[in-house]
C-alpha cells in the first residue's frame, strides 16, 4: 500500500521512477488536498475539471481501481470514531458504508481478487 499527501512527494524521492510506481498501483484513492499537480493528474484520471477536484468538499474522495469505474466515497469522520470509541452507535450513514464495504470484500473474494 502506498499513501501520499501529494504525488510530488513520490517524484521528489524517486524521480521518473515515481511515475512508474504510481502507474503500477491497481487502486488509487484520492482524499483531496491542495497540491495543484496532484489535482491535475486526478482530474485527468476522473475526466473532471481541475477546479472540481480542487473544490471537493472535505470528507469526500475518489477511488480508482483497475478494471472498474471511478467511485466517489466519503471518509470516516473523526467525530464518528469518537462516538464508537465511547461505546455509542455510529450514525446510519456509516453503518450503510460498513455494509457496502462488506459486500465489496465478498465480491473481491468471489472474483479471486484477495
Amino acid at each position: 500500500m502506498l499513501i501520499l499527501q501529494a504525488e510530488s512527494q513520490l517524484m521528489e524521492r524517486y524521480g521518473k521512477d515515481g511515475r512508474t510506481i504510481l502507474g503500477s498501483c491497481d487502486t488509487y484513492v484520492y482524499l483531496g488536498g491542495g497540491d495543484i499537480d496532484t489535482a491535475i493528474n486526478v482530474s485527468k484520471r476522473a475526466d473532471r475539471s481541475v477546479r472540481s477536484i480542487m473544490e471537493m468538499p472535505l470528507g469526500t474522495g475518489l477511488i480508482f481501481r483497475r478494471g472498474e469505474k471511478m467511485r466517489e466515497c466519503r471518509t470516516f469522520p473523526l467525530e464518528e470514531f469518537e462516538r464508537i470509541r465511547m461505546g455509542q452507535k455510529p450514525d446510519a450513514l456509516h453503518v450503510a458504508t460498513k455494509s457496502m464495504q462488506k459486500n465489496e470484500k465478498h465480491y473481491d473474494k468471489h472474483m479471486g481478487l484477495v
